[in-house]
């Protein structure tokens, strides 16, 4: 989330980031493996001895991977210190772990572990305890978080709670879904401004449980109800959307979305990227990432070029490749715009070949 900035050597953190790439270039897969590095820290305080470590999953393409370690690692701030952790695990055990923390341009180590062999830079006696209750296949984050010790169990709970991974295309349970995102309603009022900002007739939902929820229309001013699972697909996975966005920025999360534009106008799409831009509207600095087939996305004034990464198959390797936008696309957004698709598809068809 750090912007790709061509015009200027200045870092600075952005709220918004777009993966844009053809069918099968692993944007899915990429989403897929950050849910993953998650999960995994989350569960594995649970897993016994011998057991599996899920989500674990080598790209085998390739001979020498499959049998490589997985590696995860994450570089964040939490309470205006910076941390990078990070772990690799085969399905069996955990290869290595480590947490730094970085103070006045000072890197420490809190942590660090390769299989069984620990070293504790601070602790000692704390995390000995901690050490012997770690099995091969948990990660010493999620036990020392699990019994409580206090920078653990920040940069634990920083990791765990602060993604809110969005599954639209799964309607299944949306009730369910809506419900516990919204138990008390307290987004109501703005979902519904927004629902009408999109033409969208509905003036009123309720959603109580699974089974108990219904739409209400007003059409020639009448009000019509429909459950929930009568309305379009489109208007199933909006509603859904508006409830995770909010969630999102209310409580200062990332929010990520697969395939955000599916069952969406390209204009619901523009306002969403709008709202996690808009310093005021998103006053936690909540961020958004998510993947899309729209190419059209780039020709909007809401989402700006630093905040896009291309997604391609390295046809070579058959690995997927992020890349800047600004790197490799020369072409101003008035060009863009005047293009027809196919022109603008092949303009950039070197970008994702």
């Amino acid at each position: 989330m750090i912007a790709n900035n061509c015009q200027s050597r200045k870092r600075s953190i952005i709220t918004t980031k777009a993966f844009i790439g053809r069918n099968g270039t692993g944007k899915t897969n990429l989403l897929r493996a950050m849910f993953a590095g998650v999960q995994i820290i989350k569960e594995s305080i649970y897993l016994m001895p011998g057991e599996s470590i899920p989500e674990i999953s080598p790209f085998i393409f390739d001979k020498y991977s499959k049998t490589e370690p997985t590696f995860f690692e994450f570089n964040f701030v939490l309470d205006n210190t910076q941390f990078i952790y990070s772990y690799s695990a085969t399905r069996t055990q955990i290869v290595s772990e480590v947490l730094y923390r970085f103070k006045n341009d000072s890197k420490s180590i809190v942590f660090q572990r390769e299989y069984q062999k620990f070293d504790f830079s601070k602790k000692k006696n704390q995390f000995k305890k901690l050490k012997e209750m770690t099995s091969e296949n948990k990660l010493f984050l999620s036990v020392a978080a699990h019994f409580n010790e206090t920078e653990c169990s920040e940069v634990f709970k920083a990791l765990t709670q602060s993604f809110l991974f969005a599954n639209p295309n799964s309607l299944n349970q949306l009730a369910k879904q809506i419900a516990l995102y919204d138990y008390s309603n307290r987004y109501k009022n703005q979902i519904l401004d927004f629902l009408n900002k999109v033409d969208l007739d509905i003036t009123d939902y309720e959603i109580l449980d699974e089974r108990h929820n219904r739409t209400i229309h007003r059409v020639h001013s009448s009000d019509y109800f429909l459950s929930l699972n009568q309305e379009s697909e489109g208007t199933q996975k909006y509603l859904y959307l508006l409830h995770c966005l909010f969630k999102a920025i209310q409580k200062g999360k990332i929010l990520v979305v697969d395939e955000i534009e599916s069952s969406l106008y390209p204009s619901l799409v523009e306002e969403i990227i709008q709202w996690f831009n808009d310093p005021e509207f998103n006053q936690k600095s909540s961020q958004l990432i998510f993947s899309t087939h729209d190419y059209f996305l780039l020709t909007t004034d809401q989402i700006a070029e630093e905040q896009v990464d291309i997604i391609r198959i390295n046809k070579e390797a058959q690995f997927t490749e992020l890349i800047p936008f600004c790197n490799q696309a020369k072409l101003e957004k008035d060009v863009l715009i005047n293009h027809s698709f196919s022109e603008f598809f092949t303009s950039i068809s070197g970008m994702l070949d």
